[in-house]
This record gives structure tokens, sequence and C-alpha cells, in this order.
């Protein structure tokens, strides 16, 4: 659990045991304080989301990509 811990606040920890062949552990774009929905979030630290560079961000490339969404690996 400590590791998993590690790795979602210093990505490049998360290259060291986060391995499965080729795959690549993506930094996130916005890492917001609150725990609620991102639109709630970002609006209580006076932030806003940016969906183009969200869109941006993704790897243009022929490659399965998993994205996690706010909810966990299992949100609707």
């Amino acid at each position: 659990m400590q590791k998993q811990r590690l790795a979602m606040l210093n990505p490049q920890l998360a290259k060291n045991w986060l391995t499965n062949g080729d795959a690549r552990v993506h930094p996130e774009l916005y890492l917001l304080k609150q725990p609620a929905s991102p639109h709630i979030a970002a609006q209580s630290e006076n932030r806003r989301i940016s969906i183009q560079k969200i869109c941006e961000s993704v790897p243009r490339n022929n490659r399965n990509l998993i994205i996690e969404g706010a909810g966990g690996l299992m949100v609707p």
C-alpha cells in the first residue's frame, strides 16, 4: 500500500515498480486536493479543467490506452 501512495504522488517512483513489458504510466494533468468530482474540486481551488488540454495530452499512436476516471478504474 505504501508503494501505491508514493507512486500517486511521484510518477517517477511508479516507473520503478509498475512495469508490464512496454507499458507506460503517464502523469496526471490535474491533481486536486478535495475528494469530489473533478469540476467541484477544481472550482474549490479556483482552477479550470481544460477538455482541450486533456485531449491534446492523449498519445497519438495505435497502442491501447487505459484512462482512469475520477472514481477509480471501475467508474462507469
